[in-house]
C-alpha cells in the first residue's frame, strides 16, 4: 500500500513538471498571450526567495495555469509565477508585459550566468523603477534558446495578465494608447478649467463642486 502511494505521488509530481508548456517565439508572430503557459506557486509565508523557488524540490509546488488571465481575489499571500521561453525567431529581444496596472509590488527575475538579475517595481514603488515607463509593467528580455523567468507578485488583489511582444508590435500599440489617454486627460482638464472659470465669474458653488468631482 505504501509503495502504491509513493508511486502515485511520484507520478503526480512528474506529470506536473512535464505539463509545463514553453512559449516558442517564432518569425511571423509578434505577440503571444501566455496565460496558459504559466505555472503558479502561492507562498503564504511571503518569506521564500528566488533561490528557494528555483530549487528542484519546489518544482512540484508550481501548478499549471488554466486561465489566460488569473485573478486570485483578495489575498495576503505572495504569488510566484514561472514560465519558460524558447526563442526560435530572428528577434534578439522581446518584452514581457504584465497588463495589470494595480499590482502593488512586482519583482521580475532573469538569470544572468550564475546569479539572478531582479527588477523591482509596482504601484507602491517609484515610477522610475519601471524597466520601461508605461502604465502597465513591461520588462525587457533577451532570450537565447531556452530560458526560464520568474515573477514575484505581492498585491491586495493579485491579477496576472501576461503577454510577450516584439518591439514591432508593442511600440505602435503603446503610442496609440498614450494618445488616447492624453486626449482623455486633456478633456478632463478642459472641463475642470471651464467650471473653475464659471465659478470665479458667477460665484455659484455648484460649479466648484462639479470641478472637484471632475478632478
Amino acid at each position: 500500500m505504501l509503495k502504491l502511494l509513493i508511486f502515485f505521488s511520484l507520478l503526480s509530481i512528474s506529470q506536473n513538471i512535464l505539463c509545463e508548456t514553453p512559449i516558442v517565439l517564432e518569425n511571423g508572430k509578434d505577440n503571444y498571450e501566455i496565460g496558459l503557459n504559466l505555472k503558479f506557486f502561492e507562498d503564504k509565508s511571503g518569506k521564500l526567495t528566488i533561490d528557494d523557488v528555483n530549487d528542484p524540490k519546489w518544482a512540484s509546488k508550481f501548478i499549471k495555469s488554466k486561465k489566460k488571465v488569473s485573478n486570485f481575489g483578495f489575498s495576503d499571500s505572495t504569488f510566484w509565477v514561472k514560465f519558460t521561453v524558447i526563442n526560435n525567431s530572428n528577434n534578439s529581444f522581446w518584452f514581457v508585459n504584465q497588463d495589470a496596472s494595480i499590482t502593488e509590488k512586482i519583482d521580475f527575475f532573469k538569470k544572468n550566468k550564475d546569479h539572478w538579475d531582479k527588477i523591482s517595481t509596482g504601484t507602491d514603488r517609484s515610477f522610475r523603477t519601471r524597466d520601461i515607463e508605461d502604465k502597465g509593467f513591461i520588462f525587457y528580455i533577451k532570450p537565447e534558446k531556452k530560458v526560464t523567468y520568474f515573477l514575484k507578485i505581492q498585491s491586495t488583489m493579485p491579477i496576472v495578465n501576461l503577454s510577450i511582444s516584439s518591439p514591432k508590435y508593442l511600440m505602435p500599440k503603446r503610442t496609440w494608447g498614450n494618445l488616447i489617454a492624453g486626449l482623455f486627460f486633456g478633456l478632463i482638464i478642459s472641463f475642470f478649467l471651464l467650471n473653475i472659470f464659471i465659478f470665479v465669474s458667477t460665484r455659484n458653488l455648484s460649479y466648484l463642486y462639479y470641478s472637484l468631482y471632475v478632478i
